[in-house]
This record gives structure tokens, sequence and C-alpha cells, in this order.
């Protein structure tokens, strides 16, 4: 987080798990079921849009870091539950970034995708600086993903919100304030795309969808407001927010937002509640699927060849 908030303490918890899905299929807004960390209705089950519905409730977790700290970095492959089997993930928290990987390789029609969800509640005090003495500044979140379709049915949803408060009667964050971000495509074969942008429950039109039904497709959306700075010299907030990321047969990730994404999507906030990177270098998760030896490297295997073709674009 940038000058202006300084974090001062914080926990976290990832899960992984295989997700059943199926009807209903969600024509309106995002669905989202409750969390036990954060005590929202902040887990994605549905990307709404058309998207069908799953099952990413706390039976159908195969693996759970417990309350840890920040920043935290955890992974898992392989293993899986009576839905089907858990392919690869990885997640790296810190008070003001998410990054992720994910990797379903449970055979496509089967409905069956795996999942990650990552909730972090981090406490931030104003450092004294008071923003530079502007009198206002922009706030706000930001989701930036990619990902490589595994059949022409393949489909995937993200989602990152956040809810921040504080107690201090003069701030704008007093009685809270939520900022939501959803991302979803399908594959060409089964062609589909959600991008959803919210603040306060107004849908804002900060959103883009890049090469979206086919391989490799992007995604940025943002949720930026203006608001004063008075109110936040002194201040301390509370920010709860949720990660979760879903994937059927596919490859996952967050991304670095780039300039093409931005240039199409709005200007990012200049000061982050929340956002999105991608997973650091060196980044590796190998494992065994059916049948072929996959590793998820970050530099080798994904987001340079990305990057280049955002560069290109």
């Amino acid at each position: 987080m940038q000058a202006g908030y300084v974090y001062v303490t914080g926990v976290s918890e990832t899960v992984y798990g295989v997700a059943d899905y199926g009807l209903p299929a969600q024509s309106g807004n995002p669905v989202y079921i409750s969390n036990n960390l954060t005590l929202l209705n902040d887990v994605l089950k549905s990307p709404g849009g058309g998207f069908l519905t799953a099952d990413t409730s706390i039976p159908n977790n195969i693996a759970d870091t417990g309350i840890v700290g920040l920043p935290y970095y955890s992974a898992w492959v392989g293993g899986g539950n009576a839905n089907g089997v858990f392919g690869a993930g990885q997640t790296l928290l810190t008070p003001n970034l998410v990054a992720f990987t994910l990797l379903d390789v449970n055979p496509d029609g089967t409905g069956r995708a795996a999942y990650l969800v990552a909730s972090i509640i981090a406490t931030f005090t104003e450092d004294g600086t008071g923003f530079g003495g502007a009198p206002e500044i922009s706030v706000g979140t930001w989701l930036a993903i990619a990902g490589i379709y595994g059949s022409p049915l393949s489909s995937a949803a993200v989602s990152l919100t956040a809810f921040v408060e504080s107690a201090n009667a003069g701030s704008p964050f007093h009685g809270g304030r939520s900022y939501e971000l959803v991302l979803a495509a399908a594959a060409i074969g089964n062609y589909n795309t959600v991008a959803y942008s919210d603040i306060n429950d107004v849908v804002q039109p900060t959103k883009f969808m890049f090469n979206d039904g086919v391989s490799p497709f992007f995604g940025l959306a943002v949720a930026r407001e203006t608001l004063p700075t008075a109110g936040m010299i002194g201040d301390t907030i509370t920010v709860k927010a949720t990660l979760t990321a879903i994937a059927d047969p596919m490859f996952l990730e967050s991304i670095d937002p780039t300039a093409f994404l931005i240039s199409k999507a709005g200007p990012l906030p200049d000061f982050t509640l929340l956002g999105t990177t991608a997973v650091p270098e060196p980044s590796s998760v190998c494992l065994v699927a059916a049948g072929s030896v996959l590793c998820l490297l970050g530099a080798a295997c994904r987001r340079n060849r990305f990057a280049r073709q955002m560069a290109a674009s």
C-alpha cells in the first residue's frame, strides 16, 4: 500500500479444493457464499451472466493453510475429493497484493472444477504524510488475469472483493465501503464472458476482456473512485478481502496489469487498497497429471509469453 496508510497487522487463510458445478445458471449478478474468516458473503460460487453454479463450500476443500500471518505463500499439488482430482495451485498474499496460479486437469464435461479461495484481514494506519497535501485521491482495487483453455468447453471465473471500514466518523471509510470485481470467460465451444466492477453496489464501466473465447485470454477489471483525504489523516482502516478462482479444465493465473489492458479498462487507482500481481520469480510447482509432467514455471512457461503478446497488441 502506498505512502499514506502503513500496514500494521493482518492474517490470511487459503484453501484449495475441487467443486462440482451445474444448474442453476445464474443470469444476474455474481453469487457468493459465506466466508468463515471474513464473516462476509465473499466466496464466489458463480460469476453470473449465464454461468453455472460451483459448490465452493467447505466440504469440498482438500487443503487449508489455517489462519496465518502476512505475507504468506502456499502451494498445493494433486490430491482431490469425491468430485475429482486437484491439479496444482499456488497463492501469494501480501497486505495489498494477491497472486495465484491454478491448474485444473479434470476431464471436460464432467462438471468438476479446481478452485482456490484466499482471504485477508489487514489493518493500516495513516503515516502522517497527509497524502502529500492532496485534497482528494483516487482509491480502489484491480483484478488482472490470464488463462489458457484446456478444451473447447473450458471456463474460468475469478472474483476479488474488498470491504474497507474505519471507526473514525470523519473517515470516508466510516460505515464501510465495498469493492467487487469479477472476470469470467468460457472457450469458443461454450462461449461466454463476464467482466464486472462494482463500488458500494454501483456497477462501474471499468473492465475489459481481451481474446476471450480463445487462448490465451486476458482481462482487467478496476474499481476506482475519488475520495477526500482530509478524513484519512490520522485514520485507521481494516480491509477484509477475498480472492476466489475457479478453473475447468485450464491454466489460470493473476498477472500484473499491462499498459494495453489499462488503456482499455481505465487507469488504476492512485491509492491501492488491493490489487493482483504475477507470482514472483522464481516460482515453480511441478506435477504429474494426465500422464504428462507439467511445470508451472513463471518466466519460462507463462508470463513472459503473455507479456510479449500483450506488448505486440
